[in-house]
């Protein structure tokens, strides 16, 4: 292998590093998203109790079209959230919008042509710390939300862990 090889093997590996920490950030974002969501849903049993379904429903999926910044909204207006996680639901909202707009168009011209992958890699791994961070709050206060029904972490992580099992068997 000569050291032009070499340098188009370390370029599409310097890509790929981009591309998957990217990715990880973006998943992250998401993560917290649905965090978010299953938030506001849990305070939609009303419909459901009173036997109207078809309410609950249309209700939820109003939810799912919900923007970030409206979800955040939503979750500080309903829920008791100390004055810091409020600062960063709504610092989240700016980072996933750097990450849509900002960092995506910073990699598609000046990084990929200039070089310094390295930079953008490090911001979007800081990124996805903060990501992961106010999601883990965020999850305090769900698991907060559905404990005095019986729904610990744990039982929680146990009816996923059944359900992706069955999904693996019919895949």
């Amino acid at each position: 292998m000569d050291a032009e090889e070499i340098s188009k093997i370390l370029a599409t590996i310097e890509l790929y590093a981009l591309e998957a920490a990217y990715g990880r950030a973006v998943l992250a974002a998401y993560s917290l998203e649905q965090t978010l969501y299953v938030l506001l849903v849990i305070r939609l049993p009303k419909a459901v109790v009173s036997n109207k379904r078809e309410t609950f429903d249309h209700e939820q999926k109003k939810l799912q079209k919900l923007t970030l910044g409206r979800l955040v909204e939503r979750v500080i207006a309903e829920f008791e959230i100390h004055d810091h996680w409020q600062e960063e639901l709504d610092n989240m909202v700016y980072f996933r919008n750097r990450l849509v707009h900002s960092i995506a168009v910073d990699i598609t011209t000046s990084v990929l042509r200039h070089g310094n992958k390295q930079r953008i890699v490090e911001e979007l791994e800081e990124i996805r710390s903060y990501f992961i961070e106010t999601n883990r709050e965020m999850r305090k206060i769900l698991f907060a939300c559905l404990e005095p029904n019986g729904l610990t972490e744990e039982k929680v992580n146990e009816i996923a862990r059944a359900l992706l099992s069955q999904v693996n068997t019919e895949v």
